[in-house]
């Protein structure tokens, strides 16, 4: 974030610093949130977007196959 960037502190401090008791509280422990390894960012995005980038060649291999 801009503030731990401006801060010079790490996210995970800025978060602390930042949020609110009550919200830290309701959220999953800082240490999963912030492991990368669990990080999906926008697989499904990019999902649907590979998926509708290849219709139209999956379409035209159809139609290429049913030619005689």
């Amino acid at each position: 974030s801009s503030f731990a960037r401006r801060e010079e502190i790490t996210l995970r401090e800025a978060l602390e610093q930042t949020l609110a008791p009550e919200v830290l509280a309701a959220m999953p422990p800082l240490d999963r949130v912030l492991d990368p390894s669990s990080y999906l960012g926008e697989s499904d995005a990019i999902v649907a977007v590979a998926l509708a980038a290849w219709e139209p060649v999956r379409r035209d291999a159809g139609a290429e196959r049913s030619r005689p």
